[in-house]
Order: C-alpha cells, then sequence, then structure tokens
C-alpha cells in the first residue's frame, strides 16, 4: 500500500488563538531561540533584546583574568540558559531543562564553521523591523519554500550559506554581507519581522547599498506572498493539500516539527 503523501497544515493553524497559545507554551517556551551575533556588542558591551515577549539584556564583562565573559538577564526574571557558537551566534532557552543545544541543532555548529566566517573580520551594520499582518508560521512556510528554489533571501544566485533556525529565525551568509532573519510571533495573525544585517570589514559602500536594495526587495516580496496566504487562512478559502516531498521538503520538516511540538493533528 503506497504511503500518503504529507499535507500541509490547516488554516486554523494560522488563525486560532488557542493553537497559538499552545505554540507560546510549547515551542517558543522550550526552543533555542537565535537572538543575534555577539558582534553587536563589540563597542558598546551590551544590548537590550526583545525574544519571544522576555526582555533580555545581554552584557561582556571580564573576569579576574582578564577573560571575557558574556551573561544575560532576563527582566521579567524568566529562566534562561544562553548557548554561543564559535562563530559568536548567541541563542537563548527558557526551559528549565533544556535540551542539550547540541541535539536541538544537530550539526549546527559544523554547519556555521562550513562558510567563510571569521568574527574578527566582520562588523555589525543595522538592524530593521517590519510589522507583517501574518501568523509567524506562515513566513517562515514562504522562507523554507523558498529553500529548494536557489534564492533563498532573494539574492538571486549569489553564493552563500543558507541556515533555517527552528522555530522562527534564518541565518545567511555571504562573501562578504550575512542577513540574520528573526520572526517574533505576536498574535495569531500579527508578527514583527527583524533583520540584523553585518558587513566584512572590507566591503565597500558599493556592496552595502547593492545589499540592502536586494534584501528589502525580497523581504517585501516574500511579505506580499506571506500577506495573501493569510488573507486566504482567515476568510476560509484555503484547502489542505499533499505537499511534494522532493521540491517542499523543506515545508515539510518545518510543519511536521510544529506539529509534533505542539501535540495536535
Amino acid at each position: 500500500m503506497p504511503i500518503a503523501a504529507p499535507r500541509n497544515l490547516e488554516a486554523k493553524w494560522y488563525t486560532n488563538t488557542a493553537i497559538f497559545d499552545a505554540e507560546r507554551r510549547t515551542i517558543f517556551s522550550n526552543s533555542w531561540l537565535f537572538c543575534t551575533n555577539l558582534l553587536r556588542l563589540k563597542e558598546s558591551k551590551s544590548l537590550e533584546l526583545d525574544v519571544s515577549g522576555h526582555h533580555l539584556t545581554l552584557t561582556i564583562n571580564e573576569d579576574q583574568e582578564g577573560h571575557e565573559k558574556v551573561s544575560a538577564v532576563c527582566g521579567d526574571g524568566c529562566s534562561l540558559t544562553l548557548s554561543i557558537t564559535s562563530q559568536l551566534f548567541v541563542f537563548v532557552n527558557f526551559c528549565d531543562k533544556p535540551t542539550p543545544f547540541s541535539e536541538f541543532f544537530k550539526g549546527l555548529e559544523a554547519e556555521l564553521s562550513s562558510a567563510d566566517f571569521n568574527p574578527s573580520e566582520w562588523r555589525y551594520d543595522s538592524e530593521f523591523f517590519t510589522a507583517a499582518k501574518i501568523n509567524w508560521k506562515s513566513y517562515m512556510d514562504n522562507y523554507a519554500e523558498c529553500s529548494l528554489s536557489g534564492s533563498k533571501d532573494g539574492l538571486g544566485t549569489a553564493e552563500g550559506l543558507w541556515v533555517q533556525l527552528y522555530p522562527n529565525a534564518a541565518i545567511s551568509i555571504y562573501s562578504d554581507a550575512i542577513s540574520c532573519m528573526i520572526v517574533d510571533p505576536r498574535s495569531a495573525t500579527t508578527s514583527k519581522l527583524q533583520f540584523q544585517v553585518f558587513f566584512r570589514s572590507t566591503a565597500s559602500e558599493a556592496t552595502r547599498t547593492a545589499f540592502y536594495s536586494a534584501l528589502h526587495a525580497v523581504v517585501d516580496e516574500d511579505l506580499e506572498l506571506s500577506e495573501g496566504a493569510q488573507r486566504n487562512y482567515e476568510l476560509g478559502i484555503w484547502a489542505t493539500g499533499a505537499l511534494h516531498p522532493v521540491r517542499e521538503n523543506g515545508v515539510i520538516h518545518f510543519q511536521s516539527r510544529v506539529r509534533d511540538d505542539v501535540g495536535l493533528a
């Protein structure tokens, strides 16, 4: 008997407040959430962040032997565990007993190490935010669907390393630029998109201008697609269907993990 093809999530997953609340309790309270790169603290040594509804303060201090130590404080007194990769990417977990980082993101360190990225040769440039009338999964679905198209981050055939970080983030490393994306869930039907941009220290102003132009163009395009899908969910004209096991493998993996974590069929 042939195995049934995986099917995409039903519309209720993108509109239902009870499901959204369940995701907050299960996914976002137990996952390792990407925050930033420590390059952002190179000058100020301190950074304020909002992560999944929690206000965090990241700080770099020196111990008695002159070694730098990174600490994180949660403004509302929440439980917090910090993990930093060898490439200085920062993740937090709000669970009292989190899954070990190396288990949650199997192979991530090796994958990031394969990129041409030595933090000492890079600098933080800026961040920007976009309000979106979408469920957070709408944007992550779109990112996962583009993962095999050769146009991740909308930068055409530019060579680089693209890593989707479950549940709500992605890192794209190019020869002279890095973009980090975070989709911050605000309600069942609204989100805030955050983009952090870094450049190689030797990158020219022309490179910087061209990268921002391309990045903003693809964010606008992806947001238009995601908001169009969201309108269909809310109007009730979305029908679940079979997902292609190869061309939509990224979507299958992402949505299957969401289902498993929340515990709903």
